[in-house]
């Protein structure tokens, strides 16, 4: 026969929703929180330095919106913020810290740019800091932007977790100081 009579019909949505709920369920064991074994070995091939890129249109935009870097000064931002990919999510993941900064300063003035970021608990107990020189990527005037992977733990407890991000200027002749501070933050959410 061609057709399938009532009685296979019966039989037959049975055992396509069995099969359809495993695909699914095979399926989706990738997207479930805390497959910690592929992200460990996400985490041995994935980049966690700061890099920064020029966006020239952004650039053009700034120079007409700031003033110009005032007489006498090395570096100065005038736009620095952070913000994650998402304020939600679970261990075992990654998620992005995404920045934006327009810098104003004088090329080849013999000043470091350093970019410290560190990340608080609730309670206000600092659990990392991570310190990288920036000053080759940010080398002239510009309105920059970047994405840094952030690794969230298997061990990570739940609950909300702050990011505060500092640029530092240090020379010779003024020593270090803080050119501009961002934050934002994000929850770790409880395991099901």
């Amino acid at each position: 026969q061609a057709f399938a009579t009532p009685m296979d019909r019966r039989h037959f949505i049975p055992l396509t929703a069995i099969a359809g709920l495993m695909l699914l369920a095979s399926g989706c064991a990738s997207l479930l929180p805390g497959n910690c074994e592929r992200f460990a070995d996400d985490r041995k091939k994935t980049d966690y330095a700061t890099r920064y890129k020029l966006s020239a249109s952004r650039t053009e935009d700034a120079v007409k919106q700031f003033p110009p870097l005032p007489r006498g000064t090395a570096a100065m931002t005038r736009l620095y913020r952070i913000g994650m990919s998402s304020k939600e999510t679970h261990t075992c993941r990654h998620i992005t810290i995404e920045k934006d900064l327009y810098l104003q300063r004088l090329p080849a003035n013999g000043v470091v740019l350093e970019e410290v970021r560190e990340i608080y608990t609730t309670g206000g107990g600092r659990i990392a800091t991570r310190t990288e020189n920036v000053t080759a990527q940010l080398a002239r005037t510009g309105y920059y932007q970047a994405e840094v992977a952030f690794p969230i733990l298997e061990k990570t407890p739940p609950g909300t977790y702050r990011v505060v991000s500092r640029l530092l200027v240090r020379s010779r002749t003024h020593g270090t100081r803080q050119l501009a501070q961002a934050e934002s933050q994000f929850t770790v959410l409880a395991r099901r």
